[in-house]
């Protein structure tokens, strides 16, 4: 009886063991991905990939052309022409007005220390002409206009005359300078006037010739005169008394004024040594 209770279990066991070794063989077929035919393989490698796939450049029609950008045109524009005699001036009379007043400076006399003082009063008036009238600018041709701020302000125009411009400058206190720059016989003279008063407050003009540069100053009863010669030399001259520089020798002696030119306008009027 004992051995036939064994039996039963061995078999009962047995069944056990089966049932459990085809249920893990079922499973594991289940979650196994088939295998591709080689048909399907062949038919999938024969379709193009989308990296090789050709992308159509455009048509030489279907490019958008540039359009040039408009060229601006260039402004008229003139120097304006007594800027450029004014620094001519300079350029050639400063050195040989340093050089005076420095060597009178150093004489121990009333007199040369007057002259000496007396050559900055010159550059002072005929500086008036280029801060004023000189920096006005091109208009239209033969026309010169600005408003002008700082050490001389105001408003001004020139305007092109017979052989050269007519100006005339408006400063802010009510002041009026006004005069004639001739372009064919290289000069200029002006003066100036208060709003109230005919009497001028001071004058000047420059010159230029085959003898060199040439000008006149005048403020209220002080007369001075420079010239530099287009050879070397040069003399500075306030009222009768002049200082001549011949080299590195100075020397102070009496003045005879040159005549004075055949033409001048009638438009303004200045005192002459």
């Amino acid at each position: 009886m004992r051995s036939i209770n064994r039996l039963k279990a061995y078999c009962v066991f047995s069944a056990a063991l089966i049932i459990a070794a085809v249920f893990c063989a079922c499973t594991a077929s289940g979650n196994a991905s088939p295998a591709p035919s080689p048909a399907a393989t062949a038919a999938h490698s024969a379709l193009p990939s989308p990296s090789a796939a050709a992308v159509p450049s455009p048509s030489p029609s279907a490019e958008q052309s540039e359009t040039p950008e408009p060229t601006a045109e260039a402004t008229p524009f003139e120097l304006n022409p007594l800027w450029t005699f004014c620094n001519d001036y300079s350029a050639a009379t400063d050195s040989a007005l340093i050089t005076i007043a420095d060597m009178l400076s150093s004489i121990e006399s009333n007199e040369a220390l007057e002259m000496s003082i007396m050559c900055s009063a010159h550059s002072r008036v005929l500086s008036t002409l280029a801060q004023s009238i000189g920096r006005l600018t091109y208009t239209q041709s033969g026309v010169f206009s600005a408003t002008i701020s700082g050490s001389e302000s105001g408003s001004g125009t020139m305007n092109a005359a017979d052989g050269g411009y007519n100006f005339e400058f408006t400063y802010d206190n009510g002041d009026i300078l006004s005069g004639y720059f001739n372009t064919d016989t290289k000069y200029v003279q002006f003066a100036v006037y208060p709003a109230d008063s005919s009497v001028e407050k001071l004058s000047g003009r420059i010159m230029h010739d085959d003898s060199g540069w040439t000008s006149y100053a005048s403020e209220y009863i002080s007369d001075t005169v420079l010239h530099v010669g287009s050879s070397g030399g040069a003399y500075f001259a306030l009222g009768e008394r002049q200082a001549i520089l011949s080299g590195d020798t100075l020397r102070i002696g009496d003045y005879s004024p040159p005549p004075e030119p055949t033409a001048t306008p009638d438009a303004v009027s200045f005192a002459t040594p």
